[in-house]
């Protein structure tokens, strides 16, 4: 019989006007990988967070390995074995990724840092992931994969009894994920360290998982084994009923063009893209890892300097705009981190959405009732589940925070809106919801660019796919014939041994 790493009893956690937790159980035994899930606002995050001493106000009893323990720091949940990488990754951006690896565990060489060193050894655990990222430069240049990569090196180098996994996989492709499951279970088979597994893809639970727990509004649903339960059972314990039915998308009808690329290049990022959006069409991008396809966010919103090509807006020029003229202009971007560069976290949920209203608007004062109104028009358009406008944004869901960096936009009155990786770290019954958002929008006559590593996400909710690779358009597929197997195929030719152009090397 396996051993208990960790026991935690009625685990309670209140935030104002919301129980985030309220009595859950949960056990984890050593060398298993136990899977945590849930609808956001379940309470997955606010439980990891009490373990790994970010809460420290919790209620209920944490036993590791027998031996009760009260946790009330971060420092003292390292000590105790506990390492997590959180779903925002807890890196410092101006640091190397050899040195966040590092960090409060440096390396010295006399009364100095043995920065080399601690290039070497770092370099070694990161290629069990990827050899090609470089260590040496800010982690605030690195990709997001990249940088989760960073976060989950510096969790194993304190050499854990648990280890969380908060998300990891959600900024990883398909090859970067499987690299990461080989290290998991090579992690398992050593039968010393526990791993809890949070994700919202639940086919990867399947594929990794020992056992799940699903918590629901703060509660804890069931545990049960992964061999015996069906995804509709656990998406069922989710969302409290059979899986919601599945969006279908409906045939628009296209508008005017609003935005068009014509031969746009970004030094050494985007060579000669060319691309179009209608009113009233979601036109996908696909691309792996180093495609640069979230460049063309970029480059559009005036955040990467175009050195070639024409940027059409309605008509018009923009390709020198900065992002303040491209708000007013009516071009909305939802950012990949949405906490960092989307919301103002300490602020409630009405001031976040009128935040490009005042900008756009020129409005220099605005009265209560107007800002209300605003506010609470989108918070009921969107059903952003919330206890009221004056809730921090901090203390909401990450699906309802997303909601909320959608309708900042739309209370902009957005013409193209351009969403980079919509539904990361979104729950299952969150994603269809939002996939009707857009859908309404585009039915309403917005232009929608959605930049997405998610291919079942774009075979879902696009009218055409844009395939990029090396910075460039590749193919651009039309609905009636999206494959996923050829888009697929497409987006990864370099590592089967094509080109640039296709051709083999």
């Amino acid at each position: 019989m396996a051993e208990v790493l960790l026991k935690a009893r009625n685990i309670s956690k209140a935030f104002p006007g919301v129980r985030a937790l309220d009595g859950v159980n949960f056990e984890l035994d050593k060398g298993e990988l136990h899977c945590l899930v849930g609808e956001n606002g379940a309470g997955k995050t606010t439980f990891v967070k009490a373990l790994s001493g970010a809460y420290l106000d919790y209620e209920g009893e944490l036993y590791i390995q027998g031996e009760k323990v009260q946790i009330t720091n971060p420092l003292q949940a390292v000590k105790l074995g506990i390492s997590a990488v959180q779903q925002h990754r807890d890196l410092v951006p101006t640091l190397s990724g050899a040195e966040n690896i590092y960090l409060g565990l440096e390396l010295t060489k006399g009364m100095f840092i043995d920065f080399d060193e601690q290039y070497r050894r770092a370099r070694k655990i990161t290629d069990r992931f990827d050899k090609t990222i470089e260590l040496k430069i800010p982690v605030q240049y690195l990709t997001v994969a990249e940088q989760e990569i960073v976060a989950i090196a510096k969790a194993l180098l304190r050499n854990p009894r648990i280890l969380i996994l908060d998300e990891a996989t959600a900024p990883l492709d398909r090859n970067e994920r499987k690299v990461l499951f080989e290290v998991l279970r090579e992690i398992k088979s050593e039968g010393e360290i526990g791993i809890i597994f949070i994700s919202h893809n639940l086919e990867e639970l399947f594929e990794i998982g020992d056992r799940v727990t699903v918590f629901k509004d703060g509660q804890l649903v069931d545990t049960t084994a992964l061999s015996e339960v069906t995804m509709n059972e656990i998406i069922r314990m989710m969302i409290g009923k059979e899986e919601r039915q599945r969006y279908s998308k409906k045939k628009m009808n296209r508008g005017e063009e609003i935005l068009r690329l014509s031969e746009v290049s970004v030094p050494n990022l985007l060579e000669d893209v060319n691309l179009a959006v209608h009113a009233g069409e979601i036109v996908g991008v696909a691309g792996r890892l180093g495609s640069n396809k979230e460049k063309i966010a970029e480059a559009i919103f005036g955040l990467s300097p175009v050195s070639g090509g024409d940027i059409i807006f309605k008509g018009k020029q923009i390709s020198a705009e900065t992002p303040a003229k491209s708000i007013h202009l009516g071009i909305g971007l939802l950012p990949v981190d949405r906490r960092e560069e989307g919301l103002v976290l300490s602020r409630a949920v009405a001031e976040n959405i009128i935040l490009t209203w005042i900008n756009k608007f020129r409005r220099a004062f605005s009265s209560a009732k107007s800002v209300r109104n605003v506010a609470g028009n989108f918070v009921k358009k969107l059903s952003i589940k919330t206890t009221g406008l004056a809730q921090r944004v901090e203390y909401l869901s990450g699906g309802n925070q997303q909601k909320v960096v959608m309708a900042k936009w739309l209370a902009a009155d957005s013409d193209l809106l351009v969403l980079l990786e919509p539904t990361e770290g979104i729950d299952v019954g969150t994603r269809w919801e939002i996939y009707q958002i857009l859908e309404d929008l585009a039915e309403a006559g917005k232009a929608i660019l959605v930049i997405s590593s998610d291919l079942d996400e774009l075979l879902v909710i696009s009218d055409r796919i844009v395939i990029m690779g090396w910075g460039r358009v590749i193919e651009e597929v039309r609905q009636d014939n999206m494959n996923k197997e050829y888009i697929f195929e497409k987006t990864i030719a370099r590592y089967n041994g094509k080109g640039k152009d296709g051709e083999s090397e």
